[in-house]
């Protein structure tokens, strides 16, 4: 049996700025400068121990006919189970149904237009960063508030004073370029030790469906413009989901297949779960209270419970 309300009170603060300039008729991609080494993770050549499944829920008998859920998250401090729609908002999962928590509906962009959803994190005390093509908010249910936190296509009126415009990001560059440009992200990652948000975003040129690159963002528990990134030279790569490894270092789901990014030999495959075959498509992760990974399983509609 279903059951679905929405939460009352949401104040949605307007999402401001972000906004590309005009495509020029010829434009000309920028070289990728070197990037920031993040923390080091996992040895891309070390394989993890085997993997084994703790549990699986199915969603369809939980979620709302026509649901489209494209992130999973797990509160630190009870271990609540939350899954995001990709327009109907943010679901807190019960043993009869679903709850809505965040109506998403309700939530608009600065230009008035509905906002997609992407991806979710729990960041504890009720909070939560949700990205949207574009933007980076952050829920509070404890006050039923909304608003823009991170911004991972950062707008620019122009060059910055004393930067090296080579080391700005893909998306700046092109800005400077006068290429309209978006992004999209559909893995968002935190740590809690540092506080510090992960984004995986892919940019695009105005009216391309074909991504002209692919970077790997971090934040600043402040918020704002990413304080550091590292280019990934596949412009194709797209991660579904995401979670730290015990070292602080991103571990980015695609497929059935999660991945390193080394600033020094770019992506490598750090655990493949369909060796021995899982059947999933990872359209989401989280890390439960217990250690294991939570992957939402956009092929099946479920939830799977891994630990490796």
């Amino acid at each position: 049996m279903r059951k679905t309300c929405a939460i009352l009170g949401v104040v949605v603060f307007a999402c401001g700025g972000c906004s590309a300039a005009a495509e020029p008729a010829d434009p000309v991609l920028p070289q990728r400068p070197p990037a920031t080494p993040l923390p080091d993770g996992p040895p891309p050549g070390d394989a993890p121990p085997a993997d084994r499944v703790e549990s699986e829920q199915s969603l369809a008998p939980l979620l709302p006919e026509g649901a489209t859920p494209v992130g999973v998250a797990v509160a630190p401090e009870g271990g609540q189970r939350y899954v995001l729609d990709e327009t109907r908002g943010l679901y807190e999962l019960t043993e009869g149904g679903a709850v809505l928590r965040f109506d998403g509906q309700a939530a608009r962009a600065a230009d008035g237009s509905a906002l997609q959803f992407t991806d979710v994190v729990a960041m504890g005390d009720q909070r939560f960063a949700i990205t949207a093509v574009n933007e980076g908010f952050l829920l509070n249910l404890s006050t039923g508030s909304f608003w823009r936190y991170f911004c991972y296509l950062p707008p620019l009126a122009g060059p910055p004073a004393g930067v090296d415009v080579s080391t700005l990001s893909l998306s700046q560059q092109l800005q400077l370029q006068g290429v309209g440009v978006s992004q999209r992200t559909d893995s968002v990652g935190y740590d809690p030790a540092s506080g510090r948000l992960y984004a995986q975003p892919q940019t695009f040129a105005d009216g391309a469906e074909t991504a002209v690159g692919a970077e790997l963002f971090i934040f600043s528990a402040a918020g704002g413009e990413p304080e550091t990134w590292e280019s990934i030279t596949d412009p194709t790569f797209n991660a579904g989901g995401m979670v730290l490894s015990e070292s602080g270092r991103p571990l980015l789901g695609r497929g059935s297949q999660l991945f390193v990014q080394n600033a020094d030999t770019g992506l490598s495959v750090f655990k493949d779960f369909g060796e021995p075959a899982l059947d999933i498509d990872i359209a989401g992760m989280a890390r439960d209270t217990d250690g294991t990974v939570l992957i939402l399983d956009s092929r099946h509609m479920r939830l799977v419970n891994v630990s490796f």
